[in-house]
């Protein structure tokens, strides 16, 4: 049995450490703020500030919350042409079914004084659509005790995330699979980047980084996004103003906070696992730029030109 997870983490450093080595430490350092909320501060050369009010007790605090106008992508070592044919062989062919036998089986969160097994039993239904799963990830965040059970598939990991921990590992096919821990900055939006490695839809991400119902169209292509597919055109930008426009109208700061809050975390999972794919980082973009701008716009004092946080394709 695996027991309760320790402060320390030990067991999961190589994640905890590829997201802020090499190139990155800076941009790491400097990215892993931006909802962190200090009283009156300054904006720094190409950071954006807005003041915020929030209410404990009844008493109203004035806060400032720093953001970055674009989240940075680091520059990944290219994929080799046999990985990026074999990624988009596996999402093209198989990745829609792997992914619906996962949905048979939901994550789920053990409580606290429940201990992780070191293997976890699997019953799918006859009738379903591909393999089970090579096994569970444990995934918790730093100096957390909290663990949610997610399954996956090693060949889809494999393919997507070179700094995946070296002891995560494939196994045969068995009525119980293991619990492998992985270590993320955001547990919370591993979700999302795990439905975007199966189906490498576009349109799906940006719909779940939304609010419900504020997407009037999807500028995204409803198919998914490969290695070979067209770049996205530069159109979208105008649909993108729209829903920033729409959700500025409709949503206070801290609703649109709150959406950044879900798109840097997805961004933070991203770079930690190495995930380097063009479809991906442009709805990261995107999705940032439009909460950004609709944030913005609450704020008379920012002067924002129409859209320009939102980011232009091609």
């Amino acid at each position: 049995m695996i027991g309760k997870r320790n402060a320390s983490n030990a067991e999961n450093i190589p994640v905890r450490r590829a997201s802020t080595t090499g190139k990155h430490v800076a941009a790491g350092k400097a990215l892993s703020a931006p909802l962190h909320k200090r009283k009156r501060a300054v904006a720094k050369p190409g950071q954006i500030v807005f003041d915020v009010k929030t209410y404990r007790a009844s008493k109203e605090t004035l806060i400032t919350v720093q953001l970055f106008p674009k989240l940075a992508q680091p520059i990944f070592a290219l994929p080799e042409a046999p990985t990026l044919f074999a990624r988009d062989n596996l999402v093209r062919d198989f990745g829609v079914r792997l992914f619906y036998t996962l949905s048979l089986l939901a994550p789920s969160t053990p409580s606290k004084d429940t201990p992780i097994p070191a293997r976890f039993p699997v019953s799918l239904p006859a009738n379903a659509p591909a393999e089970g799963p090579s096994y569970f990830l444990g995934v918790f965040a730093p100096n957390s005790t909290k663990v949610t059970l997610h399954p996956a598939h090693h060949d889809v990991l494999a393919v997507h995330c070179p700094r995946l921990p070296s002891t995560i590992q494939a196994s045969p096919a068995a009525s119980e699979i293991p619990v492998h821990p992985l270590c993320l900055p955001d547990p919370q939006s591993y979700a999302l980047l795990s439905q975007y490695m199966y189906t490498h839809r576009q349109d799906l991400l940006l719909a779940s980084l939304l609010p419900p119902g504020s997407l009037p169209s999807n500028p995204f292509p409803t198919t998914a996004h490969l290695s070979s597919s067209p770049k996205t055109a530069e159109e979208i930008h105008s649909q993108l103003l729209v829903v920033a426009e729409s959700l500025a109208k409709d949503f206070t700061q801290h609703k649109l906070l709150g959406g950044l809050s879900t798109v840097h975390g997805l961004w933070k999972n991203t770079v930690a696992l190495g995930v380097d794919d063009d479809g991906l980082w442009e709805v990261i973009h995107a999705a940032w730029g439009v909460y950004l701008t609709a944030a913005g716009w609450t704020d008379s004092r920012l002067h924002l030109r129409k859209g320009e946080l939102i980011p232009g394709f091609q």
